[in-house]
């Protein structure tokens, strides 16, 4: 019953995943990993290189009709973190930064404050770095916990999500 159980949500995965609204239009060029999914919201990985700095990112996301990924929510977090515990990765970045002012954190794609967050210690001891602008989640110190980055820093993952349409 375990196998077949298995087999089922493999199955509601692939489909999941298939069923996503591309914004815009575009095409997937680049492959795509499946991270996880939230509510209305699914989160994919590039799985094609191992990172890139804060602009390939958004530029990856974006030329994919994707979004920059946010996390609003405890459970959406949990999806992202369940992802990065299970598969031992590292830093993804995530659609975050305070470019426009120092230690307020806004989303790219609706330039709203995050309400939500999980800094992690290394952020809450020393936020006040103004080379510092672009998030991640990284599962340093203890789990997946929000940080922040020099956006040039060229080795973390794109995480980016859909909107899944049902």
């Amino acid at each position: 019953m375990k196998t077949l159980f298995g087999i089922f949500a493999t199955f509601a995965v692939m489909a999941a995943v298939s069923a996503y609204e591309i914004v815009g239009g575009s095409k997937i060029v680049d492959p795509v990993e499946f991270v996880g999914i939230s509510g209305s919201k699914i989160y994919l990985r590039d799985q094609s290189i191992s990172g890139m700095d804060f602009a390939g990112y958004v530029d990856f996301c974006q030329k994919n009709g994707l979004r920059t990924a946010s996390i609003l929510s405890a459970a959406e977090h949990e999806v992202v973190r369940s992802y990065i515990n299970a598969n031992n990765f590292r830093n993804m970045w995530i659609g975050a930064w305070d470019i426009n002012h120092e230690g307020i954190y806004t989303w790219i794609e609706t330039e709203k404050e995050m309400e939500y967050s999980d800094w992690g210690r290394d952020w809450i001891i020393g936020h006040d770095r103004p080379t510092y602008n672009c998030a991640f989640i990284g599962s340093r110190s203890g789990g997946a916990k929000f940080y922040d980055s020099p956006c040039t820093t060229s080795w973390f993952v794109p995480l980016c999500e859909a909107r899944l349409v049902v």
